[in-house]
């Protein structure tokens, strides 16, 4: 679906999150992994926010669409531009349209 938009895609770069997990029986902490991918990534506009729960999002958070299966988590960021989102909601259209939407508020910083 996203072959449409691909003069659309750009680079984001993401921290992803990895839990801690015992590796030949040692703790390792959790750790924080960085890389990138190209997304379409388009601002929440007024219209869109009619069909979110309320309050949970403004015009200045993201939706992020992404080729495929769901390959990042709740509560990674994604960072566009210098501004970071900490992704809240995923939604896995991988069946119906080979595609998955994650949905990011921005943070403060």
């Amino acid at each position: 679906m996203l072959n449409n938009f691909s003069s659309l895609k750009k680079e984001i770069k993401i921290k992803k999150f990895e839990t801690g997990k015992f590796i030949e029986g040692e703790w390792i902490d959790r750790r924080k992994i960085r890389k990138s991918e190209r997304m379409v990534a388009v601002s929440i506009t007024p219209k869109m926010l009619r069909n979110l729960p309320e309050g949970d999002y403004t015009t200045e958070d993201m939706k992020f669409y992404q080729d495929g299966k769901p390959r990042y988590d709740a509560n990674d960021i994604f960072i566009v531009e210098d501004a970071e989102y900490k992704i809240k909601d995923i939604a896995d259209r991988s069946k119906e349209a080979n595609v998955t939407i994650y949905y990011g508020k921005r943070i403060r910083v």
